[in-house]
């Protein structure tokens, strides 16, 4: 189907990344071939944010050219026009509102499929989604040619603790999971320990953070049924209680 625009344009901060800014992305990118995105570098950002900048430029850059639906990103300074391009659609994010859906990216990458090797899977929550967990899934594809991640089911999260903060739906999350490049596959999970044995995989991917009594049995499963488990550090400059604090902003 020929999209309406050839190349499109739309530039913003982009600091703490939430579901409204992947919609928007998306709902940009449906209307246009190719879509290119100005990050305002932090110069700029700290004129026009009414709060403190989290992520310095190279981080917000690099998320933002981490999606599927993004051709490019580079830093721009506020108005400052993209070079290179011939831009016939300049978005304003403003006037787009927060419509658009994810259900593309959602469809290809939950198709179950036989999975080449070395396959590589890591798991979490990743609730409010950052820098840090792309990192994590950039360092673990390093190991294989291809990468599943799976997502934990919100609900079984809810029954086993009753009082977990959870943001997004499993839907929202796995919708946020599967807009990257990096990532393959996206599956559901319940258990670690359960679930784990269940996927077809040829090395486990943990965080530094996820050592509870599940997962230590999932690692035990893995050495004794012939997967790989490679342990995997925290990205430093992260502050997951700043992020949950401004993504609280943002939702109510």
């Amino acid at each position: 189907m020929e999209k309406q625009y050839h190349t499109g344009y739309i530039s913003g901060v982009f600091d703490v990344f939430h579901l409204g800014n992947l919609k928007l992305i998306e709902k940009c990118k449906a209307a246009c071939e190719k879509l290119i995105i100005g990050v305002f570098d932090d110069e700029y950002a700290k004129t026009i944010s009414d709060e403190e900048i989290i992520y310095p430029e190279d981080m917000r850059l690099k998320l933002i050219k981490g999606l599927e639906a993004v051709d490019d990103a580079f830093l721009v300074k506020g108005t400052e026009e993209p070079v290179g391009y011939e831009i016939d659609k300049y978005f304003d994010l403003d006037l787009m509102g927060r419509g658009g859906t994810t259900e593309p990216l959602l469809r290809n990458k939950m198709t179950s499929k036989p999975r080449p090797q070395k396959t590589v899977i890591t798991v979490g929550v990743f609730d409010f989604f950052h820098y840090g967990h792309l990192i994590l899934f950039e360092n673990a594809k390093k190991y294989g040619d291809y990468l599943v991640v799976a997502v934990q089911d919100g609900d079984f999260i809810l029954k086993t603790k009753p009082n977990a903060d959870i943001f997004y739906t499993t839907q929202e999350r796995i919708n946020m999971v599967s807009a990257f490049k990096v990532v393959d596959e996206v599956v559901v999970y319940r258990d670690v320990d359960t679930s784990l044995p269940k996927e077809d995989f040829d090395i486990f991917a943990i965080g530094g953070d996820q050592t509870h009594d599940g997962f230590k049995r999932a690692v035990k499963w893995c050495n004794e049924n012939g997967r790989e488990v490679v342990g995997l550090s925290r990205t430093p400059r992260i502050c997951s209680s700043d992020i949950k604090r401004r993504l609280s902003n943002y939702l109510n």
